[in-house]
């Protein structure tokens, strides 16, 4: 406990006091601090266990500092976050209402690469030979791409258009070449479907004549920037 002669120089000054847990009497020298502040009213005294102040003590600025940049760091981090799952799923070029409708019924999925809006294109021989598809947003599954709207039982794979070896036969596990004529994004085919596995990361303004980790092993495919 503190002695009196301390315990009276704090109510001369005024001073509100706050009793905190009480130190051991040999452990003084190391608690007694003072701290004022020049130029504002805030003060605070360690006097043998007890704690007086007039306000409370604001943090001090580089503390401040500290904590705003830690926010903007996971506010960073989150934002990253959500924008990497955002592309695995959403298009490259636009977004939509419904990826899944747009892959299965958009006139584009059927044009000539070079005519086609969308920006992916995967084939079902290799050298982009035979049937192929135009794709513009990540499919989660080649197998299963629901539309949507009234319940419609069994899968809905998607399908090669196109006239030819591998028309009308299902894109999953079933390609061997692709062309990405996107100016900024990786086509990325995975071997699993939900974008897992093994993967062929097809560069922008690029193609592969023949898919390697994927060949013949494709069940998904997102867009993705580095």
């Amino acid at each position: 406990m503190a002695s009196p002669t301390e315990k009276d120089e704090v109510r001369s000054r005024g001073i509100r006091s706050i009793a905190i847990p009480s130190i051991s009497w040999n452990k003084k020298s190391r608690w007694q601090k003072r701290l004022l502040i020049k130029g504002s009213e805030w003060q605070h005294d360690y006097v043998c266990g007890i704690l007086t102040h007039s306000n409370p003590i604001p943090a001090p600025t580089d503390q401040k500092k500290r904590i705003a940049v830690n926010s903007k760091k996971i506010l960073a981090t989150a934002a990253a976050t959500i924008g990497l799952s955002m592309s695995l799923a959403m298009p490259a070029q636009a977004d939509t209402a419904n990826p899944n409708l747009d892959n299965q019924m958009s006139p584009e999925t059927c044009k000539s690469q070079a005519a086609s809006g969308y920006k992916f294109a995967i084939y079902y021989n290799s050298n982009y030979g035979g049937a192929w598809r135009n794709i513009g947003y990540g499919v989660y599954d080649f197998g299963h791409v629901p539309i949507g709207g009234a319940p419609q039982g069994g899968l809905q794979p998607l399908r090669y258009c196109g006239t030819g070896a591998g028309a009308n036969q299902d894109i999953k596990n079933n390609a061997a070449s692709a062309k990405n004529k996107h100016s900024s994004y990786y086509g990325v085919l995975y071997y699993n479907s939900g974008y897992k596995g093994n993967a062929d990361w097809i560069g922008w303004q690029n193609s592969w004549s023949k898919l390697i980790n994927t060949y013949n092993q494709n069940a998904s495919f997102s867009w993705q920037s580095i």
